[in-house]
């Protein structure tokens, strides 16, 4: 006898709930315990399910973690869209209001993107994921780069290269301030990297949109 729809789309609908709350008690322990400390019984208990339902979802810990580099590398993309979309114009300005966002994202998930980071130095299939995402990142960032160099905004010699210093720098300077308690200051941490990204890729600090000193 086949499964009605209905019944199909409901039961779609608690596995995802259910899957969205492991990850949400997983984010919530990153933020009380170093990942170690965090075993598959004591998720499954701040997410108020059983071992076996933890299991159905995640065969492992490994597992869950690379579900939230999904997530949050998702989120990371999603977040650089309005300065990709820019026009050349607004360049500079779309670029400062995105590094501001991109601060208040590591307020939010600095301890997990620590987390992450530590992990993916022990590894591998891990390693290579976020490897593959900062890559991907600052392909993306090299396309809006190319696209402000024929727009006469830019002057940089080599996108592919200054795409991806300009993302690790990114990556290693906002766990520093956000990986661990107490933080740092967001609006700070968000000016020190306009001023770098400004001035590597449009020769001003100012969001201005001119190039030059």
């Amino acid at each position: 006898m086949p499964v009605r729809p209905d019944l199909q789309l409901r039961h779609r609908r608690r596995q995802d709930a259910t899957r969205a709350r492991i990850l949400g008690a997983a984010r919530e322990l990153v933020e009380e315990y170093p990942w170690r400390a965090v075993s598959i019984d004591v998720v499954a208990r701040r997410a108020g399910l059983t071992r076996s339902a933890f299991t159905e979802h995640f065969a492992d810990r490994r597992e869950l973690l690379l579900a939230l580099l999904e997530e949050v590398g998702a989120h990371l993309q999603l977040l650089a869209l309005p300065w990709m979309t820019s026009s050349a114009a607004d360049g500079p300005a779309a670029l400062r209001r995105v590094l501001a966002d991109l601060a208040d994202a590591y307020v939010a998930d600095g301890r997990l993107m620590r987390a992450l980071a530590d992990e993916a130095t022990q590894d591998a299939d891990l390693g290579r994921l976020y490897a593959s995402l900062g890559a991907q990142i600052a392909d993306d960032v090299a396309v809006r780069i190319r696209r402000d160099i024929t727009a006469g905004r830019s002057a940089v010699a080599d996108p592919a290269a200054v795409a991806t210093a300009l993302v690790w720098l990114n990556e290693r300077f906002l766990i520093r301030r956000f990986g661990h308690r107490p933080l740092g200051d967001p609006a700070e941490a968000a000016a020190a990297l306009a001023e770098i990204w400004l001035g590597a890729l449009y020769g001003t600090t100012r969001g201005s949109g001119s190039v030059g000193p």
